[in-house]
Formats: C-alpha cells, structure tokens, sequence
C-alpha cells in the first residue's frame, strides 16, 4: 500500500512539473513577441549610423531596441528658426546656431543641484506655464529667477532624441509611465563659444551622445524614437522656459510632454 501511494504522488508530481513547464512554455514566446517580431521583420543595426530606414532594430548593450524615425516639426516653430537660418545652416556643426536667449541656453544655472526621484516629481513643483508666460521673457531675456535652478533625476528614460537646426539635441525624457505630464524636453545645447565657461561640459554632453548612438544624426530630419525606452543612470541639468514653443508641441506623435518647461542645457547624461 506505502508503495503505491509513492507512485501516485510521484505521479501527480510529475503532472504538476509538466504543466508548470508546458506554461511556462507557452509563455515565453508571448513576452519576447515584441522583440522577436521585431527582429525577424526589420534589419538589425548595432550603431544608429546604419540606421537608413524608418524602422529598424538596434543591437546594443546587450539588448534589442527598435528604433523608428517620425518626421520633426519643432523647428517650425522656433522664431528665429526661419527660412534664411535653414538656408544658412548648409552643413552640420558642433556649434550652438540660434539666436534666441542664447546666453541661457549656453550656461548653467549658478547654484547647487536639488535632486528629484522622477520626471513628474520635479514638474509638480515648477511654476505653471501661464505664470512664466507672465513675466515678459523676450528672446533676450537672460535666464530669469525662476530657472535659475540646478536639477538632478535619480531615474528617467529617454523616449526620443532630434537634432535641430541651431544643433541642439532635443531629447523627449520620461518616467516608465510616459503620459503627458511624465515627460519634459531635455536639450543637449549647441557648443558655446570655447572661451565660456561652460563649454566643456556642454561639449562633453555631445561627445557622449554621438558616441553612444554612433551618430551625430546629421541630415536626418525628425525624431528617432525608442521602444522600449532607453533607462539612464545620469541625468543633470539646468531649468529652462521655452517661449518659442507651446505646450505640447515639440516631441514625436504621442510624445509631447505638456508644458514648456524644459531641461536646457544638459549638464551630464549617462545610460
């Protein structure tokens, strides 16, 4: 009878080890679906240099991210972004090409960092859009009061990036959940002149990303887009208030971070 029971425990352990392998099984497949169709439908890059088509997948640190490219309208936008600068800008250069608020955008803010979980964590605290609209920034306005803040994010993730005509990188940064109000423009500014203080942080912010991505993305127009999105490890940089764009109008489709609070310049970036 002892004997028997043993068989029939061994048994039914058995059917539990087979049917908790068949699920497993049957699940594996359908949590690497995105990244396995992806592979088997798009070419496979492992720098962004190679990145021709709309749609492609991108092998890097060990992982598979599928990159697409959307056509950019920030740019339109800009005041002084016009036709005669796009006609001026024939090449593609390290250097800062705008004109508006430069100073702000080419500098940092001149005091210590205040450090933040999230994206959204630091938005909740940032005067309304319609207060800073108020206070009569022009496109000479030095950094104001308001955005004379240093701002460092324990955790973010980067959903898009673009260059821009004044060579800036406009870079869509998030938490995990990306809605509208997780999201804030992150910019990587064009160099300012070598003699400003600033200019070899602000170059070291652009050295990093070329390198990483394995393009300066000169030439291409419109954002590249990242699922899953890409987690960073570091991100610091100075607040900045964009009076050239509206809320909800810079980023790709289903990207547009709500306000025109930005991060500008980029001080450190690492993923």
């Amino acid at each position: 009878m002892k004997s028997s029971l043993l068989f029939v425990f061994a048994v039914l352990c058995l059917a539990v080890i087979l049917t908790v392998y068949s699920c497993q099984k049957q699940a594996a497949p359908e949590s690497q679906s995105v990244a396995a169709v992806a592979v088997s439908h798009h070419d496979t890059v492992t720098t962004l240099a190679s990145f021709t088509a709309d749609t492609a997948v991108w092998h890097h640190d060990g992982q598979y991210t599928l990159v697409t490219r959307e056509p950019d309208r920030d740019d339109e936008a800009e005041a002084e972004e016009g036709e005669a600068q796009h006609e001026r800008i024939t090449a593609c250069s390290d250097a800062f090409a705008g004109s508006a608020r430069s100073a702000a955008k080419t500098s940092y803010a001149s005091v210590s960092y205040g450090t933040y979980a999230t994206i959204n964590a630091l938005r909740v605290t940032l005067p309304t859009d319609a207060y800073m609209q108020g206070l009569g920034i022009t496109n000479s306005s030095p950094r104001v009061s308001e955005e004379n803040r240093n701002r460092d994010i324990t955790t973010a993730y980067l959903y898009a990036i673009a260059r821009e005509s004044d060579n800036d990188f406009h870079m869509i940064i998030g938490d995990a959940n990306s809605a509208a109000g997780n999201l804030l423009n992150c910019e990587a500014s064009g160099n300012p002149p070598s003699t400003q203080s600033s200019y070899a942080a602000i170059s070291a912010v652009r050295s990093y990303l070329k390198s990483y991505f394995g393009t300066d993305f000169c030439g291409q127009s419109g954002y590249t887009k990242f699922s899953p999105a890409l987690r960073l490890t570091v991100l610091k940089g100075s607040l900045f208030f964009d009076i050239d764009h509206a809320a909800g109008a810079v980023g790709p489709t289903g990207l547009r971070p709500n306000t025109a609070w930005e991060m500008h310049p980029i001080h450190n970036i690492t993923f």
